[in-house]
């Protein structure tokens, strides 16, 4: 018997038959942790095409853009039963993933980590990466975060970019004591971070602005923080634009005149709001601190 044909029959056990799969309520497209396979191909499209996001219906590889009841949910499980057993790796990856997130299928992180372990094995690039996010959040297991290290590890090797950030974070840990935390070392740190951002993952220049503005690192660079902040604030990241209002409020005074830092602030402030669509509490209590009136941030910034 050969392996394909081993690891057929391991599915068929695992895998439900149409009659027996619990299905579950669908949750939102970004629910849960790790990654199914057509978050990759999306990402994929945004690196390629040097887009900022991508809408998910434009892309025919999201198979729940036209999914939205329970007839629905059960159909696509099958589809992807079926190409699991025909060798599917990715499929196996997505199966794994639904389980892990209790997302369309029931919750069954034993099942989910048996199914990951098959995919990755297959060759399925999420694949180690979500075994790593399964160890790093404990579902249906203990925290281990060393554990989930070595799966980002693995990961990275396959050229992940998720798994170059989730590396980042765990270095980037100085005076935590989560338990989801390494010893810190903000050299990894920096280094995992910058991969990510050249995978363009955006979300990767707003840690890399916030370590390089730490005044007692020895990372400390003014120049490459702003760099990096604005890179990901431009490129969708609305919490990069607030860092960076904030920063012109409460951090700036020994860089910058204080008019300049007051039209800096208002710029990123506004900058922010348009992104998120709402005007928080915190911009009042800003505006407040370095007297401006709160209807005049715009006129500063024109």
């Amino acid at each position: 018997m050969d392996e394909s044909s081993t690891v057929s029959q391991l599915l068929e056990h695992l895998l439900a038959h149409q009659d027996d799969v619990a299905i579950e309520n669908i949750q939102s497209l970004y629910a849960g942790v790790g990654e199914p396979t057509w978050r990759a191909y999306a990402h994929q499209v945004q690196y390629l095409h040097d887009l900022s996001y991508v809408e998910d219906k434009t892309l025919a590889q999201n198979p729940y853009a036209e999914v939205a009841t329970t007839a629905q949910v059960r159909d696509y499980y099958l589809q992807l039963r079926s190409q699991a057993l025909a060798g599917n790796a990715d499929a196996i990856n997505d199966l794994g993933w639904h389980f892990l997130n209790g997302f369309g299928l029931a919750y069954e992180p034993v099942l989910a980590e048996k199914l990951l372990t098959i995919a990755a094995a297959e060759g399925a690039l999420m694949a180690r990466f979500n075994l790593g996010q399964q160890a790093y959040y404990g579902k249906g297991m203990a925290v281990d975060v060393a554990l989930a290290a070595q799966y980002y590890e693995q990961a990275l090797e396959d050229a992940h970019p998720w798994a170059a950030l989730a590396l980042g974070r765990l270095y980037d840990t100085q005076g935590s004591e989560d338990e989801h935390d390494l010893p810190a070392d903000q050299a990894r740190a920096v280094d995992y971070y910058q991969q990510a951002a050249e995978w363009k993952l955006y979300e990767a220049g707003f840690y890399l602005g916030q370590m390089f503005l730490k005044h007692d690192s020895e990372h400390y660079n003014l120049a490459d923080a702003l760099y990096w902040l604005q890179w990901s604030a431009t490129h969708g990241c609305s919490f990069s634009s607030e860092a960076l209002a904030r920063y012109y409020v409460e951090d700036c005074f020994l860089d910058f005149p204080r008019e300049a830092a007051r039209a800096l602030y208002c710029f990123w402030r506004d900058f922010s709001i348009r992104q998120n669509g709402y005007e928080s509490e915190q911009w009042l209590a800003l505006d407040e601190a370095i007297e401006v009136p709160h209807s005049n941030c715009l006129e500063l910034c024109d």
